[in-house]
């Protein structure tokens, strides 16, 4: 198997990371935050856009997504970041981790990663 860099336009990171990586049927998306975004709503709708580029752009969409994970910079905002989640995940969700976490920068309140299918 070979390993691929999944790389949307416009989606370079600053960070020595890959935005995916593919390897075989299996597409590892980094976690992806959007501090540019005001508010966890519109944070965590930019992020989930972000990771849908991505997976796009691997081979795959969110009914493919087999496992998130979720970091919240405050755990009491759970339930708003789960009714935006539930907009990309309506039917059949991944298998997901919420964990509360520092960030790296303080304006990030959301960040979400996954692994997921190339059918």
């Amino acid at each position: 198997m070979e390993r691929t860099i999944v790389t949307p336009q416009g989606a370079a990171s600053k960070s020595p990371l890959s935005p995916g990586v593919r390897w075989g049927n299996v597409l590892y998306v980094s976690g992806q935050t959007a501090p540019e975004a005001v508010g966890l709503e519109a944070q965590t709708r930019a992020v989930l856009e972000k990771l849908g580029a991505i997976l796009r752009a691997g081979g795959s969409d969110y009914a493919n997504v087999l496992r998130c994970g979720v970091y919240l910079s405050d755990i009491r905002m759970f339930e708003k970041m789960n009714a935006v989640y539930r907009e990309f995940f309506s039917s059949a969700p991944p298998a997901r981790s919420t964990i509360e976490c520092k960030m790296a920068d303080p304006g990030i309140l959301v960040e979400v990663d996954c692994v997921a299918a190339i059918p």
